[in-house]
């Protein structure tokens, strides 16, 4: 349940929070709490519900891995990332739009493409 509390920041932490507020793309009560939450993780530890939730998620990756190699695993993710391993084509009627993206193969769909 939300609750309203006022805060009187100095300059320094009101120019924090801003920067924070830009850096998440959110209002300044938005960063100020996320800051709190990360600081308290930091100092306490994460909460033990929170912990119990990150404990089977791992369980779950390391079962949905179980038999993968892990660096043929990261360099096939890595390669797809990079656009290594895919034959596609942009079919499109504006191939001229796209047409200085490097490593972009495009194929015009009409007579408006140049």
């Amino acid at each position: 349940m939300a609750s309203r509390t006022t805060l009187v920041l100095d300059d320094k932490a009101r120019e924090a929070a801003r920067q924070l507020a830009r850096r998440y793309g959110c209002s300044l009560s938005e960063a100020t709490r996320r800051a709190l939450v990360r600081q308290r993780d930091a100092e306490l530890g994460v909460p033990r519900k929170r912990r119990q939730q990150r404990v089977r998620a791992l369980r779950r990756l390391f079962a949905l891995f179980e038999g993968s190699d892990p660096r043929a695993e990261i360099r096939r993710l890595k390669a797809e990332d990079e656009g290594a391993g895919h034959d596609a084509v942009l079919v499109t009627r504006n191939a001229r739009d796209f047409a200085g993206i490097p490593a972009l193969r495009v194929e015009a769909a009409g007579p408006r493409s140049a």
